[in-house]
């Protein structure tokens, strides 16, 4: 009664003709608490509105904390991630390295295992010949006493191996190695210090 005190006087003020003041209707207190009721009404609604809405803004901030949360913990694991991609790399990398390391050890092993073949031995005849000029013929840094063509009727003897061959022509000498294998060696050339035409020898310069 007392909060529609001001509203009543109001009214009464605009019905009092000539100062003279008039009762109200029924119907005039009847609007009044019903306008009262309203604005009652509309009061709670708002407050129930503000609390949803403040629910609301709670929800989505606890929601966006949580999006964070998620957010950091997905770019930690991702930086443990690549700290451990170098490690994952490195570790094949070290393998490799230690297979090759063992290959390299026992290549080697195979090598002393892998035996070369004995080479052929026995007696053999040299026949020599320089086409273009006569040589003095030395055989492992030894005089023949024999020059060029030497024949097959006359043939240097040596033995199976690798032998020093040495063509002297007015007092410089030309060296060749020569392959030699057991029976009848041939060593034709041009000139000496040229390569051979027939045989298996090697100019030394």
């Amino acid at each position: 009664m007392i909060n529609r005190l001001p509203e009543q006087l109001c009214w009464m003020a605009r019905h009092i003709p000539n100062g003279r003041p008039q009762k109200a209707s029924r119907g005039v207190w009847r609007s009044l608490r019903k306008a009262d009721a309203k604005k009652a009404d509309a009061a709670k609604k708002a407050d129930a509105k503000k609390e949803a809405d403040a629910e609301k803004k709670a929800d989505a901030r606890k929601e966006a904390d949580a999006k964070k949360a998620d957010a950091k913990k997905a770019d930690a694991e991702k930086k443990a991630d690549a700290k451990k991609e170098p490690e994952k790399k490195a570790e094949p990398e070290k393998k490799a390295d230690a297979k090759k390391e063992a290959e390299k050890k026992a290549e080697p092993e195979k090598k002393a295992e892998t035996k070369e073949p004995a080479a052929a031995t026995g007696p053999a005849e040299l026949i020599i010949n320089c086409i273009k000029v006569k040589c003095h013929v030395l055989l492992e840094d030894k005089d023949t006493k024999r020059d060029t063509p030497i024949l097959p009727n006359a043939p240097l003897k040596t033995t199976a191996g690798t032998r020093k061959l040495t063509f002297v022509v007015d007092g410089k000498k030309y060296n060749y190695k020569l392959k030699v294998v057991p029976g009848q060696n041939k060593l034709i050339l041009d000139t000496p210090g040229g390569p051979p035409k027939l045989g298996d020898a090697t100019f030394v310069p």
